[in-house]
């Protein structure tokens, strides 16, 4: 959980044109209405800082998906749900590929574990910081105290616990 929900950052990343620092917003996205419509808006290799997209965010429609890169390294689709999906890693991660198929796996592997773990402090700080998990417990009634005759008769039952 982060403090900006990642629907409400985008539409004021896409509203504003200025995603947060180290980002650039790609030429993808999908708009939803949040009535009972559910029509769907989807940008596919469209340029995004058009009017257009303003006015449907105006008129409702939420951001459920849009691709950004971060760094010009690391290029990506943020869902609502903070899934990221489509990875693609730009900088120069295909390189030297002369080697055996262990070491490239190998090698892939040190480079995507590195980026996304600079990657995402990045998005979290740009959707506010990691929101503090509380459960509701003190919330939810106490369970009913069981009865002494109902105690008794589990005891007389012989439970092996």
């Amino acid at each position: 959980n982060t403090h900006i929900e990642p629907a409400t950052a985008m539409s004021g990343w896409l509203s504003s044109q200025e995603p947060p620092a180290g980002f650039t917003i790609d030429r993808e996205c999908e708009l939803k209405a949040t009535d009972e419509s559910k029509s769907v808006v989807r940008y596919a290799k469209h340029a995004l800082d058009i009017e257009e997209v303003k006015q449907h965010i105006a008129a409702g429609k939420r951001p459920t998906r849009l691709a950004m890169t971060w760094e010009d390294r690391v290029s990506f689709e943020l869902s609502e749900t903070m899934q990221l999906r489509k990875i693609v890693f730009l900088e120069g991660t295909d390189d030297a590929k002369d080697g055996k198929k262990e070491d490239n796996f190998d090698a892939d592997v040190a480079i995507a574990t590195g980026e996304l773990g600079e990657l995402m402090p990045a998005l979290l700080d740009a959707l506010g910081g990691e929101a503090a998990f509380t459960a509701a417990v003190a919330d939810q009634p106490a369970p009913p105290a069981a009865t002494a005759a109902s105690a008794t008769a589990d005891a007389e039952e012989g439970a092996p616990f």
